[in-house]
């Protein structure tokens, strides 16, 4: 991990070691720009961060944090921080390990109805879910679990990316700052409350189960304000055709009350979980031919 000073002269499209390209995606605080290392011709992504110049702003202080954590973490699910270069006083671009592929909701599109079977679902939940899991063991909550920051590469790798909100907890620290995109946020932040970090990771999750397995948001309602009513109260619609086991899973992650709320284990020791794995486990070992299958019965 380094951290470096931009050198390059202002007329040239680089940033860095890196040629800066396309656009990849933008969002309130940042812009994430495909990046080309000058000599190797790695591809990276390029997250450029526009901040307050005070070290002691919100802004900073959040930056700070997001790089923080990311040099600490290290998981297969996870999208590395490479590089950290100061472009400007009030710019910092993070050179991240870059997924090819797409993002979940670009994924769904590819699906009939935009949802996954329930054995397509667990392969893409099961990495999220060990990733939050890390994560919660490590003192860090994410904060932001949604399908645009879950991507996934051509041979079916997910990535969690984006850690702009996340923070550090621990059991004896509530939480206080309200963040994350209304549609996956957990009634407490909603309601402004102090919260328990990893409940409200495991209602994000629980958000992103009921979209891939269902192709639709939870919360029922015309507008924003019947979807809020339906969330803050944990009212989400019935999944059509949903085994009993994933619908007790999306229950358990999707109840009001953060106390009564499933864990990070509780997801992980879960029917559905459990379940779906053996069934790949089972198709595996059932796979080849057949002499090769009587092989395996037997032995």
């Amino acid at each position: 991990m380094t951290q470096t000073k931009n050198s390059t002269r202002p007329h040239e499209k680089m940033v860095g070691s890196y040629f800066i390209g396309r656009t990849l995606g933008e969002g309130s605080f940042a812009k994430v720009k495909m990046g080309t290392h000058k000599n190797t011709g790695k591809r990276v992504a390029l997250k450029f961060i526009q901040h307050d110049k005070d070290i002691h702003s919100t802004s900073m202080v959040r930056l700070q944090r997001e790089i923080e954590i990311q040099k600490r973490v290290r998981h297969a699910n996870i999208a590395q921080l490479l590089e950290v270069i100061e472009v400007a006083e009030d710019n910092t671009c993070l050179v991240v390990e870059l997924v090819d592929g797409r993002d979940l909701i670009e994924y769904l599109d590819e699906f009939p109805e935009s949802r996954l079977p329930e054995r397509e679902a667990c392969k893409v939940f099961q990495q999220i879910t060990s990733a939050i899991h890390y994560l919660h063991e490590n003192g860090v909550v994410h904060r932001d679990i949604k399908l645009e920051n879950v991507m996934i590469s051509h041979d079916g790798i997910c990535k969690l990316i984006d850690f702009g909100f996340a923070s550090y907890w621990t059991i004896n620290r509530a939480l206080k700052t309200p963040c994350g995109s209304a549609i996956y946020a957990a009634p407490e932040i909603l309601s402004r409350k102090t919260y328990r970090g990893p409940k409200t990771d495991v209602w994000g999750l629980g958000v992103l189960l009921y979209c891939l397995t269902s192709g639709k948001i939870p919360w029922a309602g015309d507008n924003a304000t019947e979807q809020l009513y339906n969330t803050v109260r944990g009212n989400w619609s019935d999944i059509e055709g949903a085994s009993k086991a994933l619908t007790t899973l999306i229950s358990g992650c999707l109840t009001a009350d953060q106390e009564a709320r499933f864990g990070i284990y509780d997801v992980l020791q879960s029917e559905w979980m459990r379940g779906e794995i053996r069934k790949r486990v089972m198709k595996r070992k059932l796979s080849g031919t057949i002499k090769d299958i009587v092989k395996r019965i037997v032995s």
